[in-house]
């Protein structure tokens, strides 16, 4: 099917192309504001699209799924076209080489997702950042990326502001170049890495990192093995550290040994607002050291610690709640307990309130509790919301 009004259209679209459903044909897929403009899913041969999109110049995003190309087709539009965004997932594709050295003209956020970029694509990638000015946003997660060649492009760059390379088996020799980068780059301030292999090992070279670095904001390290050891490093470092925000650490077989090195940190560190502790090994005595440090901390204004309240240790937590007037939100329970409903619709006080307003569940938890939780997902622990009736 021929390909229509493509170099018809206002600024400011956004192209999608993938393969059709037939799976034999190409589709392509433009739109602005959420607004279909135009479809087309009988392309024949991608490179007809490339060629098309060299003489338009009124898109500024690409989106291409699950294809294998050429990828110098793509290539050759970036050097003519001013693309603000590319996102790429699950392509097989040569070039790398030269695809890079495209890049530089005005891409600002690329995405480069499960495609097969290894040591040989993450040396080309890590030559043009070193010279790169535009690029500030760089996805390349579910790859096999060789870190020293990233690393050593970290120390240059000075534009770069968000990183992923989540999920790309990075084991603690490879944190350890990261580690020497961060000492050294000052723009850096989204840093996921995240579904990887680091131990403990890996995050003292990241915590004695962290106690230099003055920029990074926002920490990603969820899914790896950072355990007890690792949180002895880590809440060293967040007791010198006077610039990190945020922090996620769940999924790392954390015990309370460890929680409790972190509510030590809790007590004295005035920079954290957002931490996500979630799916660790935590349990009574880790809700109770963290508990207290809540009574303390004055600026946690977001918890994630999802999964860890029992009828043992609830009372811990209703006390802190009582005190602490900086929580925002707080996230403790499964959303989907049925017994948690049950036990509120019982309650009396929901029942005389719902008789005053139209009032639903997800309204009434957070008028009943402390002022300072606005949003706190349903529970089963009867306990909690004995605790919710005295308030």
């Amino acid at each position: 099917m021929e390909i229509n009004n493509f170099d018809k259209l206002s600024d400011g679209n956004i192209l999608t192309i993938k393969i059709s459903d037939d799976n034999n044909n190409f589709e392509y897929i433009i739109k602005k504001n959420n607004r279909l403009i135009e479809h087309n899913f009988e392309i024949e041969n991608i490179f007809h699209i490339f060629e098309k999109l060299k003489e338009n110049k009124t898109i500024t995003e690409i989106y291409i799924y699950n294809i294998k190309f050429n990828i110098k087709y793509l290539s050759d539009v970036l050097k003519i076209n001013n693309i603000d965004i590319l996102h790429i997932y699950n392509i097989e594709t040569e070039e790398l080489e030269y695809f890079f050295e495209t890049i530089n003209k005005s891409i600002t956020q690329l995405t480069f997702i499960e495609s097969n970029l290894d040591n040989m694509g993450t040396q080309y990638l890590s030559r043009i950042l070193k010279v790169n000015k535009i690029l500030k946003y760089l996805d390349i997660s579910e790859n096999k990326i060789y870190l020293k060649y990233l690393s050593e492009a970290l120390e240059i760059n000075n534009t770069l502001s968000v990183l992923n390379i989540s999920d790309n088996k990075i084991d603690d020799e490879g944190i350890k170049y990261l580690s020497k980068a961060l000492e050294i780059n000052n723009t850096l301030v989204d840093l996921n890495i995240s579904n990887n292999n680091i131990s403990h090992i890996g995050i003292k070279y990241l915590s004695d990192s962290l106690i230099i670095n003055k920029t990074l904001l926002n920490l990603n390290i969820n899914s790896n093995y950072i355990r007890c050891n690792g949180m002895f490093y880590l809440s060293s470092c967040l007791i010198k550290n006077k610039t990190l925000i945020g922090l996620d650490i769940s999924y790392n077989e954390i015990s309370d040994e460890g929680i409790k090195y972190l509510s030590n940190v809790l007590n004295i560190n005035k920079t954290l607002r957002l931490l996500i502790i979630s799916t660790n090994i935590i349990r009574n005595d880790g809700i109770k050291y963290l508990s207290e440090s809540l009574k303390i901390n004055k600026t946690l204004n977001t918890l994630n610690m999802r999964g860890y309240i029992n009828s043992n240790n609830t009372n811990y937590l209703s006390e802190a709640l009582k005190v602490n007037n900086t929580l925002i939100r707080l996230n403790v329970f499964s959303i989907y307990d049925e017994y948690m409903l049950t036990k509120v619709k019982e309650n009396k006080k929901y029942q005389e309130n719902k008789k005053k307003e139209n009032l639903n569940l997800l309204e009434y938890l957070p008028k009943c509790i402390n002022k300072s939780i606005v949003y706190i997902p349903y529970s089963i622990q009867q306990e909690f919301i004995e605790f919710l009736k005295m308030l």
